[in-house]
């Protein structure tokens, strides 16, 4: 009899949870690829409807990686929606594998309690699995190697621009490119790191832009210019993932500065 109630206690708990909770994980890779020794963070987003809205997502099982390690970094949840960031380690370069991740939620807990070898087993839970993902690693000497190419193109544009220089002084000088002018275009490409999800380069990006109208103007801007390199090292070594409103918020502060030098600049000449 006992054996009976038991286990109909345990199935109406976790016929509680599947009936009023429908869940959904999403992964979204962070990075297109990363160094080896270097984090690759990966984004986990749970989700739920849920009419009383009070699920709470255990911390998730990491699986044994045979290729190198992974920890999570973040997490924390808002608006029956919890997201976490799992950061991947290699020591070699190359193409791999992280597994399905086993995901446990729970109702009726306090999240700053919750212990997933401690749960009761009256406690309505439900287990979901989320896609596995591809994270890459390269080898150090692609980076160098585009570094150098990188490195003849400026040369060969600095060959050529001497010869026009010698001939033609007054138009290059015409044709020379303002700190302004070069904060304007590292906006620009704050925008599109933003949008490939290049949280790291986009930070660095904002960062140039501030360094370019410091070399303009008589205001440093220190604070923002100490904050977005706070944000440099949270993107590129801890793995971390600021929220729309943040990234929206910091480009909109630099924007600002900015348009506030050109139009200084435009009064002034």
């Amino acid at each position: 009899m006992q054996l009976y109630i038991s286990l109909l206690v345990l199935i109406a708990a976790v016929t509680a949870l599947d009936t009023t909770a429908e869940i959904t994980v999403t992964v979204t890779p962070q990075k297109y690829a990363a160094l080896p020794g270097d984090v690759f963070p990966v984004e986990y987003t749970v989700s739920w409807t849920d009419s009383d809205g009070n699920c709470v997502v255990l911390p998730p099982e990491l699986p044994a990686l045979e290729w190198g390690t992974a920890a999570v970094l973040d997490m924390h949840t808002a608006d029956q929606e919890t997201r976490f960031i799992v950061g991947c380690r290699a020591d070699n370069s190359g193409t791999y594998t992280l597994p399905a991740l086993t995901i446990r939620l729970a109702k009726d807990l306090d999240p700053a309690a919750t212990d997933i070898a401690k749960l009761d087993d009256t406690v309505p839970t439900q287990v979901i699995e989320s896609d596995p993902v591809q994270v890459v690693f390269r080898k150090p000497r692609t980076a160098l190697w585009i570094s150098g190419l990188v490195v003849v193109f400026l040369v060969g544009i600095g060959v050529v621009a001497y010869r026009q220089r010698k001939g033609r002084r007054a138009e290059t000088d015409v044709t020379s490119v303002s700190p302004l002018e070069q904060a304007q275009e590292l906006l620009h490409q704050a925008r599109r790191s933003r949008l490939d999800g290049d949280f790291y380069a986009f930070y660095r990006a904002l960062h140039s832009a501030l360094t370019c109208i410091a070399a303009h103007s008589p205001e440093p801007h220190t604070v923002l210019r100490e904050k977005i390199k706070r944000a440099i090292d949270d993107t590129g070594y801890r793995g971390m993932r600021p929220s729309d409103d943040v990234l929206e918020g910091d480009f909109r502060d630099v924007e600002r500065i900015v348009a506030q030098e050109q139009q200084r600049d435009a009064k002034e000449n």
